[in-house]
This record gives structure tokens, C-alpha cells and sequence, in this order.
């Protein structure tokens, strides 16, 4: 009698252990794919600002070259 109410008891147990493991190898996967995506998201954002920087140093040497040019012209005071 009570090997069957550790059966009623163990049985469903197994099952929903059986059910919940291919749950957790897909929740690792998409972790794992996750992990990527942040690392590839800082990346890009890495990217951006080295991009804007050159920009503004590039602007900035653009604006030193006009206020030259402007000098030489008798363009500024």
C-alpha cells in the first residue's frame, strides 16, 4: 500500500521533472543568445562614439582651417 501512494506521489513528479528539462535547455539557449546580442548592442554603441569623436575632431580642424582661411582673407576683425 504504500509503494502505490509513493507511485501516485514519485509519477507525477517524474513527469513534469521529464517536462521541465527541455524548458531549461532552452532557457540556457536564450541566455546564451541574449549574452550575444548584449555584446554585439556595446559594440555598436562602442562603434557610435568612436564615430562621433572623429566627427567633432574633424570638425573642429575644419573650423581652425575657416577661421585661417578667414584671417588671411581680412574676413575676421
Amino acid at each position: 500500500m504504500t509503494d502505490d501512494i509513493e507511485n501516485l506521489v514519485l509519477e507525477p513528479l517524474r513527469v513534469l521533472r521529464a517536462q521541465g528539462d527541455p524548458v531549461l535547455s532552452e532557457l540556457r539557449e536564450v541566455k546564451h543568445r541574449l549574452t550575444g546580442l548584449e555584446t554585439a548592442v556595446i559594440a555598436v554603441r562602442r562603434d557610435t562614439v568612436h564615430t562621433d569623436s572623429g566627427l567633432a575632431r574633424r570638425q573642429a580642424a575644419f573650423d581652425r582651417l575657416n577661421e585661417r582661411i578667414e584671417r588671411r582673407l581680412e574676413l575676421l576683425p
